[in-house]
Formats: C-alpha cells, structure tokens, sequence
C-alpha cells in the first residue's frame, strides 16, 4: 500500500494530521500515475484497514490456543489451591481446627511413608523412577549402620556353659525341652544394647 508520510516540514509547520490526510488524498486523486490504480491500494486508511485485516486474522488463528494455554494453566493452579485448601480461618476455634487438621494429615502421610503405602499428596516431591522413599528408605538407612553387626554370628562369643547356665536361670516351671523365652533375651539382650546407638542415630 503506497502512503505519502507527514514530512518534517510539515511537523515545524504544526500542520495536524487530519491535514495531511486530506492532502494525501488530493496527491494520489491528482497524480497522473497513481490515480489509475484501485483506491485500497493507497493512502494511510486503506494501510490501516489492511494492516487490522491482517492482525484480527493473526488473533483469530492464535486464539483458540492461547486461550488452550491458559486453560491449562488455570487447571494447574486450582490443583495446587486446592491442595493447599482454604486460607487461614480469622476465628481462633477454626484456627485451631485448621491446625489439628493439619497435624493429623502430616501423621497420615508420614504412616503411609513408613508403610510404603501409596499416598497421593507426596507424589509431587519425588521422582519415584530415581528416589527411594519411605520404608524402603529407611530399610536401606538401617542396612547400611547395621551392616557390622548383621554380618556377625551373635553367638560365637557365648560358651556352651553360659547358655547351659542360662537356661537352668530361667528354666522356672518350663516344659523340658522348651527352653524359656526370658533365656533368649538374657542371652541376646546385651548384643542389642551394642546396636541402640545407630539405631538411635538412624532415627
């Protein structure tokens, strides 16, 4: 579209626009070339007209998924407040309810870590094909601080004669043959007490 601009002149002129858009049209009516060709390829009005013609039709193509694009996002973010719930009550009675809530959705989640049981809350803190969590974490944490003592035979320190003595202490009114469950922890108790430390440290 062929346009004949405001020049300088013009501008130190003060000439307003409404002016040289009238001047633009006298130019291209009288001008031996230009007043043969059609009327909407000349003049700022029809490079407007043709310019919001271009542009609604880019909005037209793009809507439909820009308006996709926000959808999608809105569906993110009323996920993650619903997660999140209501906001803080301003009575100290639903405060406190809130917070009891809360405490007893954390138990919740933390039992169901332990157990290894599925728990929808958690899955957006863990990548499940790299981290390891919950029970199974903790397993691997007692494995690796109870590997010196899990690999050693308990019993090759205790003489036949202790565990002989042993079962005479607590034989007590036991069938013979049945030794008594005190024996067991009389005789394995102190090699516990060896493990509390890293299990405490685990913990």
């Amino acid at each position: 579209v062929g346009v004949r601009n405001r020049s300088q002149a013009d501008i130190k002129d003060g000439k307003s626009v409404r002016e040289c858009l009238e001047e633009e049209k006298i130019f291209f009516a009288s001008h031996p070339t230009y007043r043969l060709l059609p009327p909407h390829l000349v003049g700022v009005s029809s490079l407007v007209d043709k310019l919001t013609k271009v542009l609604f039709r880019h909005i037209k193509n793009f809507l439909p998924e820009i308006k996709r694009e926000i959808g999608a996002k809105m569906r993110v973010v009323l996920d993650r407040l619903q997660e999140l719930g209501e906001g803080v009550p301003l009575e100290s009675a639903e405060r406190a309810q809130l917070l009891w809530t809360a405490i007893t959705d954390y138990v919740e989640i933390f039992k169901n870590t332990i157990r290894g049981k599925y728990d929808k809350r958690l899955q957006m803190y863990f990548d499940h094909q790299k981290d390891i969590t919950g029970g199974s974490q903790i397993r691997t944490i007692f494995n690796e601080l109870l590997e010196e003592f899990t690999e050693r035979n308990v019993t090759e320190d205790i003489s036949d004669y202790e565990i002989d003595l042993a079962i005479r202490l607590h034989e007590g009114d036991s069938l013979p043959g049945f030794p008594s469950p005190d024996t067991f922890e009389y005789l394995i108790l102190p090699y516990l007490k060896r493990i509390q430390s890293p299990v405490m440290e685990c913990l």
